[in-house]
């Protein structure tokens, strides 16, 4: 990874402060992968830290990366970003029912039928989840 904006969204309820993020791993570049960290409780710049996290627990960055100057020493370009705004404009989990045909991971041959209602912001993180959980998916159906 060459680049890492995070694009962090603040709400403020009776002195409490809520957030969400959209991260961009390499911006314009051809490997570039877009997360987004859903709406939870948190004070000013905790959403860096949080979405630090995120990339780490998806492989995008090394285990024991825990802070902004970790991820500068990996020489990755870092920009952090933040406004205020109103409760539903940040981002929300969304729950996605999927039903398709599919091997499990280690399984042989043989294709099951399968349902699963997964929590994602959006409905190709639902689908990336989806295929990372299992080795052969076919006839996807989202509702």
């Amino acid at each position: 990874m060459k680049t890492l904006e995070i694009n962090g969204k603040l709400w403020n309820r009776d002195g409490n402060t809520y957030h969400s993020a959209e991260i961009i791993c390499d911006y314009s570049l051809p490997s570039e992968k877009i997360y987004y960290l859903p709406f939870t409780y948190g004070y000013e710049r905790q959403f860096v830290y949080n979405s630090i996290q995120l990339l780490v627990k998806k492989g995008q960055l090394p285990e024991g990366t825990t802070s902004t100057i970790k991820v500068k020493d990996l020489g990755i370009e870092l920009i952090e970003n933040f406004k205020y705004c109103k409760k539903k404009d940040l981002i929300h989990l969304k729950k996605y029912k999927l039903t398709f045909n599919g091997r499990l991971n280690g399984s042989i041959g043989k294709t099951y039928k399968i349902k699963e209602t997964i929590q994602a912001v959006n409905e190709e993180e639902a689908k990336n989840e989806l295929y990372n959980k299992y080795e052969h998916i076919t006839e996807l159906i989202i509702k």
